[in-house]
Parts: C-alpha cells; structure tokens; sequence
C-alpha cells in the first residue's frame, strides 16, 4: 500500500536526476561530459538540452546530491567537475533498488512486444501525446 502522497514510480523528473546520479558514481564529470553520456543513453526525441542539465546540477548541488569543484585547465576554460556525495550514493542504490524491483515487469512486457509486434518500425515515430 502506498503512504499519502507517495507514487509507485518516480516522476520523470526523478529518473533523469537518477540516471545523472548513475553517471557521475562512475565517474566524476563536468557538464558538458554528462549531456554527452545523456545524449548516448536517450533516444532522439528526448535528448535534454545543455540548459536542463545545468539546472538539474545546480539543483543537486543545492540539496546536497552533488559536490563541484573547478577544474583549471592552461590554455582551456576551466569546468566544474561534479561528484557524487554520500547523500547522492543513498539516492542512486534506492533508486536503482526500485529498478530492480521492477525489472521484470518490464522484461516480460518486452516478451510480450516481440511475440505479439515483433519489430514495428513505426513505433518508434508514435508518442504518447498522438
């Protein structure tokens, strides 16, 4: 049963501060180098843009997800590489830990697509919103 006001999934929102919580545990990494591990993750139409990521960093950092610190470079503009603090690492495993629950919902309604669509070209074009 749910408590008041909880949800049985994260909000989108949510899920694209855990999959930049799963990134920077890898590795530590400035903006620029998040959007590209982002852009490589999300299909095309949900590609975030440079200032969504710096607005979800700056609002990590703010609530003591994320720590920064300047990384100088000669001759190059100096980044702010971002880490993931011990608050942060308490996120990503629930997180990843309701994933883990979920995951064989998911699996099995993949079966279920490739038994019953198999592999539909255009479902890739379709949106929730059409």
């Amino acid at each position: 049963m749910l408590e008041k006001g909880s949800s049985p999934h994260p909000p989108r929102q949510m899920r694209f501060k855990l999959l930049i919580l799963w990134i920077l545990h890898q590795q530590p990494l400035h903006g620029y180098g998040i959007l590209k591990k982002l852009e490589a993750l999300s299909p095309a139409s949900r590609k975030p843009t440079s200032g969504v990521i710096y607005t979800t960093l700056r609002r990590m950092e703010e609530h003591s997800v994320l720590t920064s610190e300047w990384e100088e470079k000669k001759g190059k503009k100096d980044r702010r590489i971002y880490h993931v603090t011990d608050k942060g690492e308490k996120l990503l495993k629930r997180g990843l830990l309701w994933l883990k629950k979920r995951i064989h919902v998911v699996q099995e309604m993949i079966k279920y697509y490739d038994r019953v669509f198999g592999e539909d070209a255009n479902a890739e074009s379709l949106s929730w919103e059409d």
